[in-house]
């Protein structure tokens, strides 16, 4: 009798075996589920940080990269890096009450007339519930999660999908065609941490961090 349950036995225990080797694994949320969540979680962002970085060229954009708190109210205060001519310059910049005043490695700020500020670069629209951040997570098409990943000492599942270039834009200067990307989208609070996009000669990266920290943006005196 032993020698007749011994191979049904061990045929039991590899079964068993494969099963719990097989279904050790994290089981990664449904993409859509996930941009839906992750929008959701970022229309009711106030403030953040916010962090670009391109390499290559945008549509003829000068922009290289930015870093500034940015409101859902549309204020922002950072600085902008500019390619003009193969000579690179980082502006300060502040943007409220819809107006955008500049300063350069020398003299103060500068009021720059609306019809400009969008040429140059205007962030007012990141943390925008139409049309910002949240619109773009809702528009991601062919959405597939890919991985857990750790950004920035934060836990984060990575998405892939293609994203409307009519709300892109507002991202990265220039961007206004739909593009496939990555996101990254935080594990315990849902909201965008980073995000790539690809472009014909290169990537742009954008960071967002320090969600909801207290900001007071007023116009340069």
């Amino acid at each position: 009798m032993p020698r007749r349950l011994r191979f049904p036995v061990l045929a039991l225990l590899f079964t068993l075996l494969a099963a719990g080797c097989s279904g050790g694994g994290e089981q990664l949320p449904e993409a859509p589920q996930l941009l839906n969540r992750s929008a959701d979680a970022m229309a009711a962002v106030r403030t953040a940080r916010f962090d670009l970085d391109v390499q290559g060229t945008v549509g003829g954009f000068s922009v290289q990269g930015a870093a500034a708190q940015v409101t859902r109210e549309g204020q922002a205060a950072g600085t902008v890096t500019l390619d003009q001519g193969g000579q690179v310059s980082e502006l300060e910049f502040v943007f409220t009450g819809g107006t955008l005043y500049l300063q350069g490695p020398t003299g103060g700020f500068r009021e720059v007339p609306a019809a400009l500020a969008s040429s140059i670069y205007d962030p007012t629209l990141i943390l925008n519930p139409q049309n910002g951040i949240p619109a773009l997570l809702r528009g991601g098409t062919g959405a597939v999660t890919e991985a857990r990943e750790e950004v920035g000492g934060v836990g984060a599942y990575r998405v892939r999908a293609t994203f409307p270039g009519a709300v892109l834009s507002g991202l990265v200067p220039g961007l206004e065609q739909d593009t496939n990307g990555l996101v990254w989208i935080g594990v315990d609070e849902p909201r965008l941490v980073q995000a790539r996009f690809l472009l014909p000669n290169g990537a742009a990266t954008v960071r967002l961090s320090d969600f909801d920290a207290p900001a007071n943006i007023t116009a340069p005196q």
